[in-house]
């Protein structure tokens, strides 16, 4: 229980620092935190967010996602991203947006076969996205923020039947959706 109101507390001070130091009507220059939220996949992603003028800003970070599956099958991922977003109303409380994306993706799948012997297959991955969505601002210093990407993704792994061989798949289609929290800090 005290570590929880160690946590809100720690909170509640970062936010009305990063509020003090931010004016809502003007957010060029403006740097902050980026944690994201991606679908029911256990995925999450923590980065950063800089805005280099009131219409345009540039968010990147880190993203992971887990799967576990009832048939002993398990898959990790860990990817880089970065994207650029363009305002469509910088200075009102909602702000729609569209974006552009890249990311860079490197996986670990095991699968648990009959027999009871672990495979463990890993993959690469790139893609790149366009995305749809809109940012809510709650104080000058902290935004809420849901996306949809639209994307085109290339992977490759060993294939499941024949290590030795190598799979590529090309998906296009709905990617991924995200809800953000961002906390900005101040401006640079």
């Amino acid at each position: 229980m005290k570590f929880i109101r160690c946590v809100l507390l720690g909170f509640v001070l970062v936010t009305s620092l990063a509020s003090a130091q931010t004016d809502s009507t003007e957010r060029a220059k403006m740097i902050g935190l980026r944690f994201s939220f991606n679908g029911l996949n256990l995925g999450g992603g923590l980065g950063g967010k800089y805005w280099f003028s009131s219409q345009s800003a540039i968010a990147a970070g880190i993203n992971t996602a887990a799967r576990s599956a009832v048939s002993s099958t398990s898959e990790l991922t860990l990817g880089l991203f970065g994207q650029y977003e363009y305002h469509f109303l910088p200075k009102g409380q909602l702000s729609p947006y569209l974006a552009g994306g890249i990311n860079l993706s490197y996986g670990v799948k095991e699968d648990t076969g009959s027999s009871g012997a672990k495979v463990s297959r890993t993959s690469f991955g790139a893609g790149i996205s366009a995305i749809i969505g809109a940012e809510f601002f709650i104080t000058p210093a902290i935004s809420l923020a849901g996306q949809q990407a639209f994307g085109v993704s290339y992977t490759q792994s060993p294939s499941v039947y024949v290590p030795q061989l190598t799979q590529e798949r090309w998906d296009v289609g709905l990617g991924s959706s995200s809800l953000i929290l961002h906390v900005y800090l101040g401006r640079i």
